[in-house]
């Protein structure tokens, strides 16, 4: 689950009831995975910000020690068995909720993962459309020389960013402001880049999920499970999935739960599902409050 107060309220619940040695939850949860619910040694904690491996971290765009948030949301220890690294998604969550480094990375890494897939030129030339259309300004259809000089300030991404940039420019306004946003230069698009993310990437996300559709589904599976991130047999990529119901806030309902494995017919089937969901492939403008940079969220 992506680290908001919410997510992180659900982990804490989910933990604090799997650690009730009598509750449901432990019930359920440890006979899907094959621990014994009354061993009192069976605990379920969570983990902080942990290191990235440093060729994931290299494609962030980031120094090798970067640290973030795990994919295991939750970990279940016993003493009799490997842990159970689970990553929990609400009914309504995403695989990956992630700005643009970090969604420039999950792609790259998943490219390059397949020494016979990293010599498809033709799925590299449309993931470099991709990024190049939503890293630059030139993708909202306005080449910065016709831009006024007052919005000649890079990419915005953000309907609050640009809020707080016209704010700057007091001088603007009026018959002023409605004359020049209504020019030939197209330059109204700047107030409506909170539309950005859809009307400009994601038909290039689209196209590369119809015209690649097993290349997105092992992104799909790597924004869940992270071994490409953070390695296969590290504590922090997920080895299990649970999906439960948000609104269900005093019980964990789970609607799927699966390992997250190669061979996990379940787990192949929720991230063909997700697939086949023309919903799921949206960029957004979710800035986590920043204003500062448009967010990738699918599934």
């Amino acid at each position: 689950m992506a680290k908001t107060n919410d997510s992180k309220k659900k982990e804490g619940f989910f933990a604090g009831e799997f650690n009730k040695l009598h509750s449901e939850t432990r019930k359920t949860v440890c006979e899907i995975i094959g621990f014994d619910p009354t061993d009192e040694r069976v605990k379920a904690r969570g983990l902080g910000r942990k290191e990235t491996l440093r060729e994931w971290s290299e494609l962030r765009g980031k120094e090798p020690s970067y640290k973030d948030h795990p994919k295991t949301d939750v970990l279940i220890e016993s003493p009799d068995h490997e842990p159970c690294r689970l990553s929990l998604k609400n009914v309504k969550g995403r695989a990956t909720s992630s700005k643009y480094g970090e969604t420039k990375a999950l792609f790259y890494s998943v490219f390059e993962q397949s020494p016979e897939r990293s010599k498809n030129l033709g799925l590299l030339a449309s993931i470099d459309d991709l990024f190049d259309a939503w890293s630059q300004p030139e993708g909202a259809g306005i080449p910065k020389e016709d831009l006024h000089p007052k919005f000649r300030v890079g990419p915005i991404k953000s309907s609050a960013g640009i809020g707080r940039k016209l704010k700057k420019w007091p001088r603007l306004y009026g018959d002023e402001l409605e004359q020049f946003l209504d020019s030939q230069k197209g330059a109204r698009k700047v107030l409506n880049l909170a539309k950005y993310g859809l009307d400009v990437p994601s038909p290039k996300l689209k196209f590369i999920r119809d015209n690649y559709p097993d290349f997105m589904l092992n992104v799909i599976a790597e924004a869940i499970r992270g071994n490409l991130k953070y390695g296969k047999d590290n504590v922090e990529s997920a080895t299990h999935l649970g999906v439960f119901d948000a609104k269900k806030s005093d019980r964990f309902e789970f609607k799927h739960f699966s390992s997250t494995s190669d061979n996990d017919l379940d787990f192949a089937g929720y991230c063909k599902k997700e697939l086949d969901d023309d919903n799921n492939f949206k960029i957004q403008t979710k800035t986590g409050g920043t204003g500062k940079a448009v967010w990738l969220r699918f599934m």
